[in-house]
Formats: C-alpha cells, structure tokens, sequence
C-alpha cells in the first residue's frame, strides 16, 4: 500500500511495498514516488502527468504494467488506485499493489505453447482429427 499525495510525494507505505520495490519504508516516504523506478527515463514529465490526473481527479483505477525498479528487478505489477479524503480535507491517492509475475509468465508460457501448437497443427501435410474428450 502506497498513499501520495497531489505532487506524487509518498505520504505512507506499508512494508509489504518496501519488500515490493525492494526498499525501506524510510526510504520511501517524504519523496516522489518515481523513486523506486529505475526503467522511467523522465521522471519529472512522469511526475507532471500524476498531477495533472491527480487534479483533474482522472487516475487510473487499475493497472497492470511491467516495471524496473531501481534495485534492477523486473516484476509485472497490478496497481489498483482509489483518490481518498482525509477529515482534514486534503485528498490523496492510496495505491494497492500485488506482484502478478507469476501469473504473467504462466500466460506468456500457454501462449508460446498454442502458438506452437497452431504452427504444428498449419504444417503437418497429414490431417488431423481433434476430439475434446469433455
């Protein structure tokens, strides 16, 4: 869980996003939240874009994107975001992350496998009969 606010400074995070992104919550809190990305050539131009979403409330609820993070590791990563008001008015965006790399590179495997297959199946010169066995 990651909460920023209106600039895209990290106001609060959980340790499970610290182990996520491979650093401390001290690390994290007090700065941008580009902080933690390594593959994001123009950090401040991806910092303009938050605040512009951020202020036109037009965020992106849920995402899925493949990121580096600054440690060098690379995950697929689904964000779900929501903008949240605080009693004392201020709004911000909390994110909840989950590390979906697993289940990426299980779909990315059966789509090498049926494209395989289909290769195999467009090739061979004898006919083929397929019959679902359900």
């Amino acid at each position: 869980m990651r909460l920023t606010d209106k600039n895209g400074i990290i106001i609060a995070a959980n340790e499970a996003y610290g182990r996520l992104v491979s650093m401390s919550v001290s690390e994290l809190e007090g700065k941008p939240f580009t902080v933690s990305y390594a593959d994001f050539r123009d950090p401040e131009n991806l910092l303009q874009t938050y605040r512009e979403r951020f202020s036109s409330r037009n965020i992106q609820t849920q995402i899925e994107r493949r990121v580096i993070y600054r440690c060098g590791k690379a995950a697929d990563v689904e964000a779900n975001n929501s903008l949240v008001q605080l009693e004392s008015g201020e709004t911000l965006l909390l994110g909840i992350f989950r590390d979906i790399t697993a289940r990426k590179e299980a779909e990315r495997l059966v789509e090498r496998q049926r494209a395989e297959l289909q290769l195999i199946l467009d090739t061979v010169p004898a006919a083929i009969f397929y019959k679902d066995a359900g």
